[in-house]
C-alpha cells in the first residue's frame, strides 16, 4: 500500500455538503460538514454561550455552523421567527444532514446534552467522532 503525503491525505479530506430542499421556506439550503477549524469554532461558541448562561442549543449551531449557504450570523438566527426554525420538518432535516456529515450519534448527543445542562461541563456535547464511514 502506498504511504501517503500531506497533500494525499488533504486532497481526500474534502468537507462534505448537501443541499437540503426547506419548503417550509419556499426553497434550499447548503449544509456542510465541519472542517476541524469550524469544529473548534463551534466548541468556543458553545463555551462563551454556556458561561454567559445560555443553554446548549444545537438548532443555533446547526444555523451557524453547518449551514453555509445562505451564510447565518448569531444576529440574524437570534431574529429568526419562532415558527420559522421550530417546525418539526425544517430543523429536523437540516439537523439530520448536520449530524450524518459530521458523523454525530444523535443518542450520544443527547445524553451529553442533558450532563451538560445537569452543570457538567467535563463533557462537551454533542461528541463528534470518525463514526462509520460507510453510513457518510
Amino acid at each position: 500500500m502506498k504511504m501517503l503525503s500531506y497533500e494525499d491525505i488533504q486532497a481526500a479530506g474534502t468537507i462534505k455538503e448537501e443541499v437540503v430542499e426547506i419548503p417550509d421556506w419556499g426553497g434550499s439550503v447548503r449544509v456542510a460538514a465541519l472542517s476541524f477549524e469550524r469544529y473548534h469554532e463551534m466548541l468556543k461558541f458553545r463555551a462563551d454561550r454556556q458561561a454567559q448562561g445560555h443553554d446548549y442549543d444545537l438548532v443555533i449551531e446547526a444555523l451557524l455552523f453547518g449551514v453555509v449557504e445562505p451564510k447565518l450570523t448569531l444576529e440574524q438566527v437570534e431574529a429568526l421567527s419562532v415558527p420559522a426554525i421550530t417546525q418539526k420538518e425544517t430543523m429536523g432535516e437540516i439537523l439530520r444532514v448536520f449530524n450524518r456529515l459530521n458523523a454525530i450519534n444523535p443518542t450520544e448527543a443527547r445524553k451529553n446534552s442533558s450532563a451538560t445542562d445537569a452543570g457538567d461541563s467535563s463533557s462537551p456535547s454533542p461528541e463528534i467522532s470518525a463514526g462509520d464511514p460507510s453510513q457518510n
